[in-house]
């Protein structure tokens, strides 16, 4: 009766760890690579499919250069861009973004070449939001400013590679000044306050040469 039992057990167990390999073996027939390439036998775009290829593109595609240099790495699902988006240039990453359904969906971050952070700034649903930072290739903060409906509107903040603060003031609908604006020298001390309109600036003040 025990060994009854024992045998029973065994067949069990085998019954399991085969069930559990063929539902391995299941999921990785699902992932189909595809090359595309060039005349010359240049690889130029690789698909991984994950997945059910009726629902449109699962899994990820890789663009290269003629070079053969990886250009971008992209996430699908459904066919709509999904996760991550890794951009390169000359083979180096450039940036990493983020979608959702398509559609820019959280952080996204450029390096400079040698991988320092360049800038970073967050999305949602598409437009760009909250404060977006930019550095100098030392690593050190150039400019704070206020992103809202895909332009710079608010305040901002420059500074020097020193640390020091450089100007201070507000942008609207864009790149251009609008109402004080405030420029430092390299030591921090306050040189000039303008007044600005649409980028166009009248000085209000200015600190007496020495």
């Amino acid at each position: 009766m025990k060994l009854k039992n024992c045998r029973l057990k065994c067949m069990i167990r085998i019954s399991l760890h085969l069930f559990c390999f063929l539902i391995f073996m299941a999921s990785c027939s699902r992932e189909k690579i595809y090359e595309i390439k060039d005349e010359q036998g240049r690889l130029l775009k690789k698909i991984i499919n994950q997945g059910d290829s009726s629902l449109g593109l699962n899994g990820v595609v890789q663009l290269f250069t003629a070079e053969g240099k990886l250009f971008s790495e992209d996430s699908y699902r459904n066919n709509l861009l999904e996760g991550e988006r890794k951009i390169y240039e000359n083979g180096v990453l450039y940036s990493i973004e983020h979608y959702q359904k398509g559609l820019f969906q959280g952080p996204i971050a450029v390096y400079y070449p040698d991988g320092t952070l360049k800038l970073e700034g967050q999305y949602d649903n598409n437009i760009t939001v909250g404060q977006w930072k930019s550095y100098y290739p030392g690593g050190k903060l150039k400019e704070i400013v206020l992103m809202a409906d895909n332009a710079e509107n608010g305040p901002f903040e420059e500074y020097y590679e020193n640390g020091k603060i450089k100007a201070k003031g507000n942008y609207l609908d864009g790149p251009d000044e609008n109402g004080e604006l405030l420029m430092y020298d390299s030591l921090g001390t306050l040189q000039r306050k303008m007044n600005c309109t649409k980028g166009i600036c009248t000085t209000t003040w200015k600190r007496d040469s020495i």
